[in-house]
């Protein structure tokens, strides 16, 4: 079978139509098969649907993963490098006294014992930081370093240079309870955040967004449990070779075989490639039927404006520029794949109801 991790990078464009669809499309390309959700679907009770989630939605911990673990101010109480120390420096390289390019760099915060930029993990040629043990803040050191035979640029391979290091200050890491403002603005200002309650919106932001998503989820996998759907005759396999016919058209180049492709992954065969694209699009169906039932009982009617906004956000996720264009994508022709965009539009509004009904408990995220 096809590596899990390649598996989910090829099918990224199954992604369930009702948390949000970007790639190739699943629907129909060919003579189009329309059904009546309520003759194939029998809906369970989902009036105040009791769902659980679970998972880490501390804004605390979403602020601190915002500032990431590459945060660093600088820490006068420190006056000389140790071998763990975070460092601040200028450097020049040289050979043979004269600075060669590319060698040369200023406001380098490096990571010492890592021989690395703080906060990275990409390490610069063997013993680069080691000579700055010992040197103190404000001080100029020479660190003599040999390239690697193939380290690929011809004047450097092997070569013995020397770099020399100015010591602007040593840092520490910085936490949220010692960040002012100005470090906020300072250090993340270019991503938007000037104080610590940008900061904090953002990450409220993404934990709210986190929770709505698994909300969602959960509700989607409820009813998935608690509704029994039956497909019309060829639908499924419809959609399984429409979904192949527009994966090879996206992905096939230069008269490329399918099975080629799929060698690039593991060694999936063209069978179990049917098989996990079945798979997946018989998840993806259910669901799309199991809302449309919803939509239909409920009688639920698009709202043409708030239908727009719909189809400019299916247009930006999918990367096409006009109406007919989006509604081609998603069926044999335009009248076809407009029906299909109103019809997931209806199913999304029916999500959203269900959702917004439904009765969610929060449970500690377990490890």
């Amino acid at each position: 079978m096809m590596n899990r991790k390649k598996m989910e990078d090829v099918f990224r464009g199954i992604a369930v139509l009702l948390i949000g669809t970007a790639g190739i499309s699943l629907a129909s390309c060919g003579k189009t098969i329309t059904y009546d959700p309520s003759k194939y679907v029998k809906l369970g009770d989902y009036s105040n649907l009791e769902v659980e989630i679970s998972g880490n939605y501390s804004v605390d911990e979403a602020m601190a993963s915002l500032i990431g673990s590459n945060a660093y101010i600088r820490d006068d109480s420190q006056t000389t490098v140790q071998e763990d120390s975070i460092v601040n420096v200028d450097y020049v390289g040289s050979q043979d006294g004269v600075p060669f390019d590319g060698g040369s760099a200023q406001d380098v915060t490096l990571d010492v014992k890592n021989n690395c930029n703080a906060g990275q993990t990409t390490g610069y040629i063997d013993g680069f930081t080691s000579g700055l043990v010992g040197a103190t803040v404000g001080s100029t050191v020479d660190c003599n370093v040999t390239f690697p035979e193939n380290y690929g640029v011809e004047s450097l391979n092997g070569q013995t240079v020397v770099f020399t290091f100015t010591v602007n200050y040593i840092a520490k890491q910085m936490n949220l309870d010692e960040m002012t403002d100005e470090d906020i603005a300072a250090n993340y200002g270019a991503q938007g955040y000037n104080s610590k309650a940008d900061l904090k919106a953002a990450a409220e932001k993404q934990v709210n967004d986190t929770k709505d998503s698994d909300k969602r989820q959960a509700v989607i996998s409820k009813m998935e449990e608690i509704c029994e759907v039956t497909f019309p005759k060829g639908l499924l396999d419809q959609r399984v070779d429409d979904y192949i016919k527009r994966f090879k058209k996206s992905y096939l180049t230069d008269g490329q075989k399918l099975s080629d492709y799929l060698s690039q992954y593991g060694n999936s065969t063209e069978e179990s490639f049917k098989d996990d694209v079945k798979t997946m699009v018989k998840h993806t169906l259910t669901d799309e039927m199991i809302f449309r039932a919803v939509a239909q009982k409920e009688n639920l009617t698009v709202d043409e404006t708030d239908f727009k906004s719909y189809l400019e956000q299916m247009k930006t996720s999918n990367n096409l520029k006009s109406d007919k264009e989006l509604y081609e994508f998603f069926g044999k022709d335009e009248k076809a794949g407009e029906e299909y965009l109103r019809n997931m539009y209806l199913a999304n509004k029916a999500c959203d109801q269900i959702v917004k009904n439904a009765k969610v408990t929060e449970t500690a995220e377990t490890e």
